[in-house]
């Protein structure tokens, strides 16, 4: 019992000696861990509700209400189920919105086309790799920038483009 309260005392001491944000990073998955599993076609279900009310909504102030329960739903899943291809799926319409508030920038139709795509693959019984890079091709066809925070690919590019400043 010993042994058990001093690994206790010795975490508790390390995440206190964390900076603000890391504590609530790991406070976060450590709720994330004691909650009970959450029912995934019903976490798929309020996607898709999200996505028709986000059609439904748009150039409306109300509109941001279903961005937001989007968005949340999809970090649930991340922090869930992050290795799901229907998660990498949902991440990536996730990040195609959400970095720089890129959400009020999509149409009615975009958003449509969203919702076709993961309503198809969440048919599907099991979803591969394949795809999942497919859904997330057809995002990007749809005009979704699912990789919004691209590197760099190498050093120079970082050089030149710091000259043109």
């Amino acid at each position: 019992m010993t042994n058990t309260a001093n690994l206790g005392q010795t975490l508790l001491e390390t995440v206190q000696s964390l900076p603000p944000p890391q504590q609530e990073a790991v406070l976060h998955f450590a709720r994330s861990l004691s909650l009970p599993k959450p029912d995934r076609p019903a976490q798929i279900q309020t996607l898709l509700l999200d996505l028709e009310k986000i059609q439904t909504h748009h150039g409306e102030p109300t509109i941001a209400v279903y961005i937001d329960s989007l968005l949340t739903t999809i970090r649930d899943m991340r922090d869930r189920t992050p290795y799901s291809p229907y998660t990498e799926v949902v991440i990536a319409l996730h990040d195609a919105i959400a970095v720089r508030n890129a959400w009020v920038n999509y149409s009615a139709e975009q958003y449509r086309g969203a919702h076709d795509i993961l309503k198809s693959l969440s048919h599907q019984t099991e979803i591969s790799n394949e795809s999942a890079e497919e859904a997330i091709l057809s995002l990007d066809s749809l005009g979704f920038d699912t990789l919004p925070l691209r590197m760099l690919p190498n050093l120079g590019q970082l050089d030149n483009t710091a000259n043109q400043d």
